[in-house]
This record gives structure tokens, C-alpha cells and sequence, in this order.
């Protein structure tokens, strides 16, 4: 399956690793501009005065063995949990930051990284467990983040590993729905998922002048599951390579120039979507390189997703597990680009009392051999049921 990888082979068990965790409940919806969104950002503010007192946890050696006993006996423990369940799926998420003084960023604060979300009718979170035990665990519009201690006064090594276990179908060929609609879709995902550039100032493309009047162009006569790969076939057709900072100025003289970075596309196509009406998100999964993902929702067949890097393969559904979901409607600053990029990231305060992600990591699986070692984000997704014991 595409973004499954073999399930890794595990020991015979020598018992359990018991982790103490604190967790925050889940936050609730937020609208534009809202105090409660204020809120997150205050949430993520505690966090980072708490890691300042807090050490990186020595208890928890984090070389290959320490890591490998972790996930084979966390997989062994959910696996004697829910044996009998068919569609359950593990992302595990390694998160890299190099001793290598070229590499390194001296500093204190919190690494935070997403590692699964919930969404209506794909997929459900059952369980999320790390090594070492993460800090705090934030939920984010149904995207569930975790947060641990970046202790980084020295050159050393830093390595977190995080393990979700989700309920989400094998990838599979739907029949795409010849009169779709999204009745069905609950009230506040709808929203979300319908909130356009004018409501979100995206990207500036409320600023564009040519934006409802090209989607309109390109995307021809219903029903909205063809618009949709109309749109998708004219954007990711022109996709090319970031060259020395010689790319369009924005997305809105990328349209006038059809010259998209791959990050620019899948931002212009959800957008494009909402613009007319169809709800949708983008998405990256927990593979080596699929995530630039968009999904648009149907009754008939919940939610099709499309590479936009291989938009002829046209839409799918299911897959690997999804990390992230964009745009968010709250503000929350303990992410890259607004979850538009799914990358795990160090973060402190800084002295004018914004948050800034002063460590980034690189995604492993999109990053050529020749630019290795670097700080990177690795995720990989495989069925619980294929785990060798």
C-alpha cells in the first residue's frame, strides 16, 4: 500500500516500560479571533516557562536498543489490547536533532510535533505514547501534538520517538460519486472546512484580484468531485522546483506565471476548493514523502484524497496514517507554518514574548542522500495486525 512500510520484527517481551504522562484535555472548537484561541497560545506559552525547570530526562537513554524496546513493547501492549480489531494502523514518528556543531542550535524551550489527527468518517486516535515520555499532550482542531523538554546548553544529541495508534481503512480506488454532496458532514467541521480565503486571509489570495475569477476558469461545470481534479490537474501541471529564489513573488503571480512550488500548489488547491464551495483541507500523512495530501468530503464516499505531486493517480481513500490537517482556524504558534508543513520544530519565547521556532527539522524522506545528516523528522505508518512478535 502506498506509505505502508513492513511492519518492523520485535523480541520476544521482557515486560512492560511504565511512563508516568501528563496530559491537557482537549481544547474545544475556536473561532476567528477568539479568546479562546488567545487561549492556545497562552497553553503554549506555559508550556515553554515549565521546560526551562525541566531536565531532559537522563532516565531515559535514548539509543537504538532503549528506542526499539520501547515500540516493540508498546506495539506488543496494544496488539494484546485490540487483537481482534482489523483497521488499526501505528505511525511512528522519529524526531533527530545532531550533536554536529553545523547542525546544532544551543537553547532551552519544548520540541513539539504532531502526530495524528481525528477527522469525521477517516480516522480515530486511540492511543498516542513516547519515548521519552513527552511533557504535554495539545489538541489543535482535532490534531494532537505532542510536546518534550529541547535542553540544549550543550552539543549532544536529541532524539524523541512518538508512536500513535489510529483506527483508518487500507488506500483503496473509490468510484467517485456522480451527484456528490457533504450533507452529512457535522456543523463545525463543515465550517472549517468551508472557511475561504476572505475569512482566513490566506496566504494574502484575499488580495487577489484574479483568484474567484481564475477558479471559476479553471475548475468548468459540476458536479464538484470533477471541478476539484480540473483544478488539481491545472495546478500540479505546473508544478517546479524552488530555483534560487527566482519563484513568483506570491501564489497570486504564481497563478499569472503557472509556476508552483509543490508548497504553493497544495495551498492554492484547498483554497481553490473552499472558493467554490467545496469542503476541503490538506493533509500530510506519516509516509517518507506524501505529504502534500488535499481531501474534499463526499456523503457517497467520506473523504477522497489526492497527491498533489501525482495527481494522475486521481482520488484515493484511506492510506497511511494522516499527521495533519490545514488550514487551522485557531492560532497556535508551536507549529511550522500552520501545520501547512508537518515537520517537528524546537521552540522558545522570545524577548518581545512571541514563540519562535528556533530548531527546525527537515522531513527525512523528501531530503536527497547527499544533504545527510541534518535534523530531520522521519515518519513511517504500518498495520498493527502485520507487527511480527
Amino acid at each position: 500500500m502506498g506509505g505502508l512500510i513492513v511492519a518492523p520484527s520485535c523480541p520476544p517481551d521482557e515486560g512492560m516500560i511504565n511512563r508516568n504522562k501528563e496530559e491537557m484535555p482537549p481544547s474545544g472548537r475556536r473561532i476567528i479571533g477568539s479568546w479562546l484561541g488567545l487561549r492556545v497560545l497562552a497553553v503554549f506559552i506555559i508550556i515553554c516557562g515549565l521546560s526551562f525547570i525541566i531536565a531532559f530526562p537522563v532516565s531515559h537513554p535514548t539509543d537504538d536498543e532503549d528506542v526499539d524496546n520501547f515500540v516493540c513493547e508498546t506495539v506488543r501492549r496494544w496488539r494484546a489490547k485490540y487483537e481482534n480489531e482489523p483497521d488499526l494502523q501505528v505511525a511512528r514518528i522519529d524526531i533527530n536533532f545532531h550533536e554536529e556543531p553545523q547542525f546544532f542550535t544551543e537553547g532551552e524551550g519544548v520540541v513539539i510535533a504532531p502526530v495524528a489527527i481525528d477527522l469525521y468518517e477517516a480516522q480515530k486516535i486511540l492511543e498516542v505514547e513516547s519515548y521519552p515520555p513527552f511533557l504535554r499532550k495539545l489538541t489543535v482542531e482535532g490534531i494532537t501534538n505532542l510536546s518534550w523538554e529541547y535542553a540544549g546548553s550543550v552539543n549532544r544529541d536529541l532524539r524523541y520517538v512518538a508512536l500513535a495508534l489510529v483506527r483508518r481503512d487500507i488506500e483503496k480506488r473509490p468510484e467517485t460519486p456522480a451527484y456528490p454532496t457533504y450533507d452529512s458532514l457535522p456543523a463545525d467541521l463543515r465550517e472549517d472546512a468551508l472557511a475561504t480565503a476572505d475569512d482566513l486571509e490566506e496566504h494574502s489570495l484575499h488580495e487577489c484580484a484574479e483568484f474567484a475569477a481564475w477558479v471559476e476558469k479553471v475548475a468548468g461545470e459540476p458536479p464538484y468531485t470533477e471541478q476539484f481534479l480540473r483544478i488539481i490537474r491545472t495546478i500540479s501541471a505546473n508544478i517546479v522546483q524552488e530555483d534560487n529564489g527566482k519563484e513568483p513573488e506570491d501564489i497570486c503571480a504564481a497563478m499569472r506565471q503557472k509556476k508552483f512550488t509543490v508548497h504553493r500548489a497544495h495551498v492554492l488547491a484547498v483554497m481553490a476548493a473552499r472558493q467554490l464551495k467545496i469542503p476541503a483541507f490538506g493533509f500530510a500523512s506519516a509516509s517518507p514523502k506524501r505529504i502534500y495530501l488535499v481531501g474534499i468530503y463526499t456523503d457517497q464516499a467520506g473523504w477522497l484524497l489526492v497527491d498533489v505531486e501525482h495527481y494522475e493517480q486521481g482520488f484515493f481513500t484511506g492510506g497511511p496514517v494522516l499527521l495533519t490537517k490545514t488550514p487551522i482556524i485557531s492560532p497556535f504558534q508551536g507549529s511550522r507554518h500552520g501545520f501547512w508543513y508537518p515537520e517537528a520544530a524546537a521552540y522558545s519565547i522570545t524577548p518581545w514574548g512571541g514563540i519562535n521556532d528556533f530548531s527546525r527539522t527537515l522531513w527525512l524522506g523528501r531530503q536527497p542522500p547527499s544533504e545527510l545528516p541534518d535534523d530531520t523528522t522521519e515518519a513511517k505508518s504500518f498495520r498493527l495486525s502485520e507487527i511480527r512478535k
